[in-house]
């Protein structure tokens, strides 16, 4: 199995030099870290397709991303502090909870949840970044037995 369980990474620079970033970071580092969950930061300048792909290929299995709602500049503030969670073998992935995402991470890697019971407990994000790497193998639909997210 990969040497990491997951990723951490902005959606791009503009992301990676905010404040709530920085902040949401150490969280997820200290929450990672008492998990024993091993883990990388990538916060090159690489655009997130590239990165997504760099790390499929490193075989990280999960990869939380911090984007433009996470850090409440897009005008839906009830997206703030939530982070998308993207499954590398499907390439799709959900938005969750900032304060949740370790804990699903940690269920995941210890197989207490499966993808699929993720993406019904969460609302499926479309990222055509995403998509676009695992030649769209990404489902439509995947998600159709979820409700809205819990808030």
């Amino acid at each position: 199995s990969a040497p990491y369980k997951t990723i951490i990474m902005p959606l791009d620079q503009r992301v990676g030099s905010n404040d709530k970033y920085l902040a949401m970071v150490q969280t997820l580092r200290s929450q990672l870290s008492a998990h024993a969950i091993n883990y990388k930061v990538d916060d090159s300048g690489a655009s997130i397709g590239k990165r997504y792909a760099r790390n499929d290929e490193l075989g990280i299995p999960l990869a939380i991303t911090v984007d433009f709602d996470s850090v409440g500049t897009n005008a839906d503030s009830a997206l703030a502090n939530t982070v998308t969670l993207r499954e590398r073998d499907t390439c799709t992935q959900v938005r969750i909870s900032v304060d949740e995402v370790v804990d699903t991470v940690a269920k995941l890697t210890t197989r207490k949840l499966t993808w699929a019971d993720v993406q019904n407990l969460y609302v499926e994000q479309k990222n055509t970044a995403s998509e676009q790497i695992g030649g769209g193998k990404a489902t439509e639909g995947a998600a159709a037995g979820g409700g809205a997210a819990e808030s």
